[in-house]
């Protein structure tokens, strides 16, 4: 501790610092005036500020209370924003936005129901859109007439396939009918004429059938020069609907069983023997459609004059009148129609004079057939 006494006492006293004199306005001499020189110069003016203002607070200070920060509040504001918040302002923009949206589709439809799109044409073509149209043995007065749309009506005021399934019922003759709305205010339908085809025995007697199966018209005898089809259940048929089968009930009766108990009963009564189970017909639209198919393509379907379905396991149909093929049941459905086709118009096969029945329906082991012709 001396030691350091004695250094400190040895060291000399700092210097006192000099310090500018302060600048007062008010009591500094006036500065002498510079003269100007030869090619002039600039001068000095003495400017009286008067007082100075006071000393900015420092930017760390805060505002004395009661005095509010326009810029904090903003960003105190922009700070109290909270995700959700977004979330729920874009919700409630988008739930806005639908509204309208709905409010303008709602509008548009009124004004179409009401002020715009009124029936200005109606007009009759083809299926090929061309004109003038074939509605068959049905004017095209007629047809308008029973669409039951007048100019002036709403063009969407109707249903345009309700309109059709009237047009087909009120005119069987008619293979299609189609109705269509074109805006702004053209009502077009399209027909295709019916071609009798086919006939079927029903329990109203035979229907004519187009090529789609569609009934034209009921009669008492068999209408000549069509291929006759037997053996479906067909429907009470109504001219202007498409041909439906019946659908025959698929659960049976039980039967009831002899007591063992009951030692009145006679062991000589005969059991009866048991019955067939009932075929399943669900296919027999599908199937005939399948024969019919593979006939035509075979080049046979124009000679066939008849097709009995009856039984499902004897099959056959009628070829130009004079001889009868039978095909079975349909497996090898289409192998069968192509050997018949093979054997009635090859040169080796029968002539065109022979009658009889061709049975086709004999299928060897190897997959090949066994056919028999039976002559009359």
């Amino acid at each position: 501790m001396a030691k350091r006494k004695k250094k400190n006492a040895c060291r000399p006293s700092p210097r006192p610092v000099r310090q500018a004199p302060l600048f007062d306005q008010n009591t500094a001499p006036a500065p002498t005036p510079r003269r100007a020189g030869r090619s002039g110069g600039m001068q000095q003016i003495e400017l009286n500020l008067g007082e100075m203002p006071a000393r900015a607070p420092a930017p760390s200070q805060r505002p004395p209370r009661g005095k509010k920060n326009r810029n904090s509040r903003s960003r105190a504001a922009r700070r109290r924003v909270t995700k959700g918040e977004m979330r729920r302002r874009r919700r409630n923009r988008r739930i806005l936005a639908g509204l309208l949206i709905c409010a303008l589709i709602v509008t548009g439809v009124v004004l179409s129901f009401t002020v715009l799109f009124k029936v200005e044409t109606i007009t009759v073509q083809n299926l090929d859109r061309s004109t003038p149209a074939d509605t068959g043995p049905y004017a095209e007065e007629a047809i308008t007439a029973a669409l039951g749309v007048a100019v002036g009506d709403q063009l969407y005021s109707f249903s345009a396939q309700e309109k059709a399934q009237e047009l087909a019922l009120e005119f069987p003759l008619l293979e299609t009918v189609e109705v269509y709305q074109h805006i702004p205010s053209t009502v077009i339908v399209r027909v295709q004429p019916a071609v009798a085809t086919y006939c079927v025995q029903t329990a109203a007697g035979w229907a004519t059938l187009s090529e789609q199966f569609k009934v034209m018209e009921l009669s008492n005898t068999q209408p000549s020069g069509l291929l006759s089809i037997l053996g479906l259940d067909v429907q009470t048929p109504v001219p202007g609907t498409f041909l439906q089968l019946d659908m025959p009930s698929t659960t049976a009766k039980p039967t009831e069983q002899p007591d063992s108990s009951d030692s009145s009963s006679s062991s000589a009564e005969a059991t009866p023997a048991p019955t067939a189970e009932p075929q399943d017909r669900s296919g027999d639209l599908l199937l005939l459609r399948q024969i019919l198919k593979q006939l035509q393509e075979e080049g046979l379907l124009d000679s066939v004059t008849q097709l009995d379905m009856t039984d499902l396991n004897q099959m056959s149909f009628t070829y130009d009148g004079r001889i009868k093929v039978l095909l079975g049941t349909s497996n090898n459905l289409t192998y069968k129609i192509q050997f018949t086709q093979a054997i009635l118009t090859s040169p080796d096969g029968l002539s065109a004079t022979d009658t009889g029945t061709l049975d086709v329906s004999n299928i060897r082991e190897d997959g090949t057939i066994r056919p028999v012709f039976s002559p009359d």
